[in-house]
């Protein structure tokens, strides 16, 4: 019985795993084709302690604030490159 319940909780803790992956793969092919309008809305949650973090343009806290730095369309003519590793993904 309890290795069935370590089996499900493993296999909830990879599922779970995959779903950020597969969204943080989203949400970067929409970065990379230059698509900011919108990618707060569609990727990030509304809590209070949200915070963004974006080399030499800053650190923005809260909502409304990291909901700005997207309203801002990258400069026409201009080519952006996004890198992103695999991230590591800590559940808790």
């Amino acid at each position: 019985m309890m290795e069935q319940m370590q089996l499900e909780q493993r296999l909830a803790c990879l599922e779970a795993k995959e779903a950020i992956r597969a969204l943080l793969g989203r949400y970067q092919t929409e970065r990379s084709r230059g698509v900011c309008q919108g990618l707060y809305d569609h990727f990030w949650s509304r809590r209070e302690d949200t915070s963004l973090e974006v080399g030499a343009s800053g650190v923005f806290q809260g909502p409304r604030n990291a909901a700005a730095y997207y309203q801002k369309d990258p400069m026409p003519g201009t080519f952006q490159v996004y890198i992103t590793g695999e991230p590591e993904i800590i559940l808790s």
